[in-house]
């Protein structure tokens, strides 16, 4: 009997030292205790440290509901003060319009850290009144420069979509994005740019079952499915990305296919459609493939392995959007051709896996992957795709070529019917001019009315400002500093000040000028031509007025009967007289005949001319003659 004791005592201290491995022993002074000094801050401009890892065991219900046991392993936490458990809870408080947690939808039965479980209350302690925020109390089982590992159970209820997150009303696809807890960082002082600094990548592994008439879409990539008469497990892996997004679907059909990334590596293609959007298949994969390979040359390999493109229903609030991965796509169920939709949008959310995706910025510097993939875009469509056509929409939803000048609950009453082709930049203008708001690109995109625009999501201004600078330097220029950015910052933090450093380091200082007004200042440009004076037989004047505040060398040019004279202007005086020496007949002057800056409010008094001219307001006369014409018979149909 004595004999039996031995191999169990030796079994039992095994156990011990191992335990005694996997949660290290250390003096008093090396645990976070409570309070934290105020000096030990996140620094937010070093490189990106190690990877974390997320594993999920996820069980999706029928009824919209999912459990889920979530394990969360970190190599160190920077020596920073404390750490937050950050719930996404996006969806939860804009469905009680309230920060109250009562009715929420997440519900945590279990929270461990490092084996040690806590006490959960039905308030857990939250910062500054954040209710997305959980401060966990007891730092103490946060070990520093060690590997740390926090176990959640919960269960989430998902409500009818908010903003891509829950279920659509029909019930017929279910959607997480921005979904599960993570932990982050806590500075002694909490700021709201810190929610979501995206200076984490991690490497993620799921299991998720889900019933078996139900279809997976998801960011990773599913490495095995087990099916049985009522479940499918599938096994997920997702690596080095900022999110982990998946979807259910009761019925949509999936499309895959490869393309080549590099000699030595491939992506795995995935476009899912619902039955009546099949005939855009085609549409979808050339666009797709278009995207990749002008962004492959130009700006560098595709940053992840796989790709999916989700279509989301038109019944709720789901929206097209770009995450790690993966790809939601909202189309009209019409959608000729000449509208370029989804093709536009498509373009984007690809660029932005390289520029949003995969380099991590903090919240309030993600107006730079933004811009640059919405300037990316345009010059994909410009690149692949003819110049769109001019249409306006019926009732909100078909599409028609031509113009809408004027109508009366969505019936339109002035209108021209033609085929006629805008450039890239002409419906930007449109939206530009439409709105006398105009802050700066670094804070628009951090503005959480969205006032800016009525398409606030395109970078419209960001768009017409980078296609300005263009135009100042070269397209080759341009991509050329892009590429660069994301060669050097792959997987690596990226800042404001230093985007700003790289561009003043590489641009003239007239270029670098004009980028520091169009993106972190509210500048508004405006410059027109006054007048034109008479000096002698061979002189004469422009006259240059600035009206904005916002300050560009432009090109002014001076038209005769025989030639075109040029000349350049600083821009810096409200009032310039521009010398022009000529002894032909002067017939008109202009500034900034090229259209270099796109961004000045006013094309219109952009030139001058001496001899008034009668053609353009017997044209205007006519064209109003028309409408009138058809707005009458219209009425009179009606009667």
């Amino acid at each position: 009997m004595k004999k039996l004791w031995v191999p169990v005592l030796l079994i039992l201290l095994s156990f011990l030292s191992i335990l005694n491995m996997s949660i290290p022993t250390l003096p008093e002074e090396e645990l976070y205790d409570y309070p934290f000094p105020e000096a030990a801050l996140f620094d937010t401009t070093s490189v990106l440290h190690s990877r974390q890892k997320q594993s999920f065991d996820i069980y999706f219900e029928d009824e919209g509901r999912i459990e889920v046991i979530q394990k969360i392993t970190t190599n160190n936490f920077y020596d920073t003060i404390a750490v937050v458990l950050n719930v996404n809870m996006y969806s939860d408080i804009d469905s009680n319009n309230n920060l109250s947690r009562s009715g929420r939808i997440y519900n945590f039965s279990r929270i461990e850290v490092n084996g040690f479980p806590l006490e959960i209350t039905s308030c857990p302690a939250v910062i500054n009144a954040d209710q997305k925020l959980i401060l966990i109390e007891s730092r103490k089982y946060f070990v520093k420069n060690y590997s740390n590992t926090v176990l959640l159970h919960y269960s989430i209820t998902l409500p009818v979509s908010k903003e891509n997150f829950g279920c659509s009303k029909g019930g017929n696809m279910c959607l997480l994005t921005d979904w599960y807890p993570a932990v982050i960082n806590y500075k002694s002082v909490w700021q709201k740019d810190d929610i979501k600094i995206s200076n984490k990548f991690y490497d993620f592994t799921a299991q998720i079952s889900v019933p078996s008439k139900k279809i997976l879409a998801v960011s990773g990539s599913v490495t095995d499915t087990v099916i049985s008469d009522k479940r499918k497990i599938y096994r997920v892996q997702q690596q080095k990305s900022s999110e982990f997004i998946f979807a259910v679907y009761d019925q949509i059909n999936i499309d895959k296919y490869v393309f080549e990334n590099t000699p030595d590596d491939s992506i795995e293609v995935n476009i899912m459609l619902f039955d009546g959007y099949r005939k855009y298949l085609p549409r979808y994969k050339n666009i797709v493939a278009k995207s990749l390979n002008y962004l492959k040359q130009n700006i560098g390999a595709y940053p992840f392995n796989n790709l999916t493109i989700a279509q989301v229903p038109n019944n709720t609030d789901f929206r097209s959007e770009g995450y790690s991965n993966f790809i939601t796509s909202f189309n009209d169920l019409i959608s000729p051709e000449f509208t370029l939709n989804p093709e536009f949008n498509l373009a984007k959310n690809i660029a932005k896996q390289y520029f949003v995706k995969a380099i991590p910025v903090a919240e309030a510097d993600r107006w730079i992957g933004e811009s640059i993939s919405s300037y990316l875009a345009s010059k994909i469509m410009n690149e692949y795709y003819e110049l769109p056509v001019n249409n306006f929409r019926l009732a909100s939803y078909f599409p028609i070529t031509g113009l809408n000048l004027l109508s009366y609950n969505e019936i339109p009453i002035i209108y021209t019917v033609n085929r006629t082709y805008y450039n890239s930049f002409a419906r930007d203008l449109a939206l530009y001019y439409r709105n006398l708001y105009r802050p700066a690109i670094s804070r628009f995109y951090n503005d959480p009315v969205k006032t800016f625009y009525s398409e606030p999501e395109t970078g419209i201004k960001a768009r017409l400002a980078f296609t300005s600078l263009e135009r100042k330097l070269s397209r080759d220029k341009l991509i050329g500093l892009f590429r660069e950015i994301y060669k050097s910052f792959n997987q690596k933090l990226l800042n404001e000040d230093y985007l700003v450093n790289l561009l003043k380091a590489e641009l003239d200082e007239s270029s670098f000028f004009f980028f520091r007004q169009a993106f972190l200042e509210s500048k508004i440009f405006d410059y027109r031509i006054r007048g034109i004076n008479r000096l002698d037989d061979k002189s004469f004047e422009v006259i240059v007025e600035r009206l904005g505040d916002g300050i560009t060398g432009c090109e002014v040019a001076l038209y005769t009967d025989n030639d075109t004279l040029l000349t350049t202007c600083d821009g810096k005086s409200r009032i310039m007289g521009i010398r022009f020496s000529t002894g032909d007949k002067v017939l008109a002057a202009e500034i900034d005949p090229s259209r270099q800056n796109l961004l000045d409010i006013n094309f219109a008094n952009n030139s001058y001319t001496i001899e008034t001219q009668y053609w353009g307001s017997l044209s205007l006369a006519v064209r109003t003659l028309f409408w009138f014409q058809n707005a009458l018979m219209i009425f009179g149909s009606i009667g």
